[in-house]
């Protein structure tokens, strides 16, 4: 697996499993290395009151095992301050195809309280 950060951060990737009760529940599945983090852009919205929408996105190898109904672990600014962000949208997975360059994935996230 490439990483296109190599001083990047390692992600936990949860994925959806049914537990004993016959729910669906997040459980880690594996962690993909050298990944990076944009907060993002954020758009203010103006009526009767004010809402800040941001919309940050992910980064990583070209080759990560990621599904669009996983949810992403990163590593926050404390110990045990870590952040779960959803996957927005499709998995972008950008390949050259002059030379087959692949320098990886981008992707949209939503943070999950």
């Amino acid at each position: 697996m490439s990483a296109p950060f190599p001083y990047g951060e390692t992600w936990e990737v949860e994925r959806t499993t049914r537990n004993d009760f016959g729910d669906n529940a997040y459980v880690v599945s594996h962690s993909i290395v050298g990944c990076a983090f944009d907060p993002g852009t954020t758009t203010e919205i103006n009526g009767d009151r004010i809402t800040v929408v941001s919309k940050p996105r992910g980064f990583g190898p070209y080759d990560a095992d990621l599904r669009p109904d996983d949810r992403i672990v990163r590593p926050g600014p404390e110990p045990r301050k870590q952040r779960t962000y959803r996957i927005q949208g499709a998995i972008k997975r950008y390949k050259n195809p002059f030379n087959g360059w692949t320098p990886g994935f981008e992707v949209g996230l939503e943070q999950v309280s």
